[in-house]
């Protein structure tokens, strides 16, 4: 807190910094190609079909909570959810879904207001299917405490 607002230049300096600062550096876009051509195929092949069936495992579970409505991804690392928040009680936003959902069970998943996208959360896909299953598991149970009947 900036009471005086003595940091608010170096607070817009340091955000600025962090966005031109947010890729990789050169070095490794030089090295890329590279290193994604010593990779065999089927490494990309295997990871791509885990990617989809981690997805579309997530997309149906996901679907059968009231609280949160689920974007299919067609390609990504992750899979991005509406936060219905007007059927929740005590959560009004994603931070605090967040925020809740790590401290009672366990379960980190990526607020998107931090990203210009309100009431959005995104879950990482770049995890085992048991994994998966288990972080639904325990979100289905957080959100069947907060879910207004």
């Amino acid at each position: 807190y900036d009471r005086q607002h003595r940091i608010t230049g170096i607070r817009q300096a340091l955000k600025n910094l962090c966005w031109r600062t947010f890729g990789p550096c050169n070095l490794v876009q030089a090295a890329l190609p590279e290193i994604f051509d010593s990779v065999p195929r089927s490494f990309f092949d295997a990871t791509n079909k885990d990617l989809e069936v981690a997805s579309k495992l997530m997309f149906e579970k996901l679907s059968t909570l009231h609280c949160m409505t689920p974007y299919l991804p067609c390609a990504g690392f992750f899979i991005m959810i509406k936060l219905n928040v007007e059927v929740l009680v005590d959560i009004e936003n994603d931070m605090v879904f967040s925020s809740k959902l790590m401290s009672e069970e366990s379960v980190q998943v990526l607020p998107q207001v931090l990203f210009g996208t309100p009431n959005f959360i995104r879950i990482t896909l770049l995890t085992s299917v048991e994994e998966l299953t288990i972080a639904f598991q325990r979100m289905e149970q957080f959100c069947l405490r907060y879910t207004r009947p």
